[in-house]
């Protein structure tokens, strides 16, 4: 037989899902100005994730916040400070959009794949 080349994870639950990603960003006279936005489309087994916000001690703090894990063949970007400047990538899953925090890249031969806990994004939804 051929070689399996779909992650299990992709053969059960995938969805398409939206991506927006920017380029570099920069500031420009003390203000922070995007990188260019692409939209583009990946296939990802997407599920609903619960993140407690630990660094946050207001009462706001104590919520729980809206989060989601994403398995995907895709390499996703987080947020890049410092000298290569870049919003992460936002994920569109059930009309909200959600920033990408955490990458976890897992190694597996010809099923190299990328797993992302991906945080609501509260500003511009």
């Amino acid at each position: 037989e051929g070689i399996m080349l779909t992650p299990m994870f992709l053969s059960v639950g995938s969805t398409t899902a939206t991506v927006k990603r920017y380029g570099q960003g920069s500031y420009l006279h003390g203000r922070w100005v995007d990188g260019t936005e692409t939209t583009f489309t990946i296939t990802a087994n997407i599920q609903p994730h619960t993140v407690k916000n630990i660094s946050d001690t207001t009462a706001e703090g104590n919520k729980s916040k809206k989060a989601i894990k994403v398995f995907t063949t895709t390499t996703l970007r987080m947020t890049q400070e410092g000298t290569a400047l870049q919003n992460g990538d936002k994920i569109l899953w059930h009309s909200e959009w959600y920033e990408v925090s955490e990458p976890y890249t897992y190694e597996m031969g010809v099923l190299n794949h990328t797993m992302v806990i991906a945080i609501r994004d509260e500003v511009n939804g």
